[in-house]
């Protein structure tokens, strides 16, 4: 099994894959880098990609040292494990994301959705389709089962009652780090979501461990004559 995602992904007729992690930085301050790393190691030894843990920690470090205000940083792992680190000022995030669900689905069963990685292609271009054709912010994915996925860039989070929840692993989707320090915490579990518990969610939330929950309403048709 080790070698199966290697064996599939890692062909000699392939552009080289690129492991990915965007992290928060507040006031110098590197916002939940423990759960980037841990998933940056997981990744790593996934793919078989040897690197410097400790250079990239201070490297990380060096960058957050002294600044000020919030920073996007981009950290950017290749195969020969060489890494970049790319930083610009993180703008204010917007009141609430309008979002669309793709008619295009996911296959649950593919191991590199499990990963960050810069293999976006599909996720980057239907969140680009759909933007040019209803403006949305955000595009909302089923996979082969019509369960709900994920977003482009981001983990779902819908609250039913008292209770939030968000779509289990097994559907098909990137194990976030924001989504994971909030099941660790408690503050939502794991289900199968369908559309169903989408039309009776009190609130519906994106997330990523760079901009937190972000409000979401869907997208309709009478948002295209505005």
């Amino acid at each position: 099994a080790e070698c199966l995602l290697k064996a599939r992904y890692f062909t000699a007729l392939r552009r080289p894959l690129r492991l990915i992690e965007t992290l928060r930085c507040e006031a110098g301050v590197l916002i939940r880098w423990d759960l980037h790393r841990a998933r940056l190691l997981r990744s790593a030894h996934r793919f078989d990609i040897d690197f410097d843990l400790g250079a990239l920690q201070q490297a990380l470090l060096d960058v957050a040292r002294g600044t000020s205000g919030t920073l996007r940083l981009r950290v950017i792992l290749d195969e020969a494990g060489q890494f970049d680190i790319a930083r610009e000022p993180l703008a204010a995030a917007p009141e609430f994301w309008r979002f669309a669900i793709s008619p295009l689905t996911l296959d649950s069963a593919d191991e590199l959705l499990r990963y960050k990685t810069d293999w976006r292609e599909f996720h980057d271009g239907e969140l680009a389709r759909l933007r040019a054709l209803h403006g949305c912010d955000e595009v909302l994915f089923r996979n082969e089962r019509g369960e709900l996925c994920e977003g482009s860039r981001s983990n779902l989070f819908l609250r039913i009652g008292r209770e939030w929840w968000t779509p289990a692993a097994s559907c098909g989707l990137l194990d976030g780090c924001l989504r994971r320090e909030m099941l660790a915490q408690g503050v939502c579990r794991e289900a199968v979501l369908t559309d169903t518990d989408l039309l009776r969610a009190e609130e519906i939330h994106f997330g990523n461990s760079l901009r937190g929950l972000i409000r979401a309403v869907p997208w309709s048709p009478t948002d295209a004559s505005r």
